[in-house]
C-alpha cells in the first residue's frame, strides 16, 4: 500500500466513525469493523468504562470471539475497574 492509499483509507476509516458516533449503540461495531480494516488481526476489543453514569461496556469483533460466560464476569468486576474507584 502507498502512502497516498494509506492516507485515504484512514480518511474512510475516520469518516466511518465519524458518522458512526451519533449513535451510541452502532459506534463500537462500526469502530472495531474500521480498526479491523487498519490493523491486521484476528480480534478487536472496545471497552467503554464510564464512571460518571457507571457505563461499562464490552464489544468484541468478531462477535463469537468472547466466550458466552465473559460478559457476566465483566460485569461483576466493573465496580473493581480503577476508572470507578476514582
Amino acid at each position: 500500500m502507498t502512502t497516498i492509499d494509506e492516507t485515504g483509507l484512514l480518511v474512510e476509516v475516520i469518516e466511518a466513525c465519524q458518522a458512526a458516533a451519533v449513535d451510541f449503540e452502532r459506534f463500537p461495531s462500526v469502530l472495531l469493523a474500521e480498526v479491523r480494516r487498519l490493523v491486521p488481526c484476528s480480534i478487536a476489543v472496545y471497552n467503554d468504562v464510564d464512571p460518571i453514569s457507571l457505563r461499562n461496556l464490552a464489544a468484541a469483533d468478531p462477535v463469537d470471539s468472547v466466550p458466552a460466560w465473559a460478559a457476566a464476569v465483566w460485569e461483576r468486576h466493573a465496580a473493581q475497574n480503577p476508572l470507578f474507584l476514582r
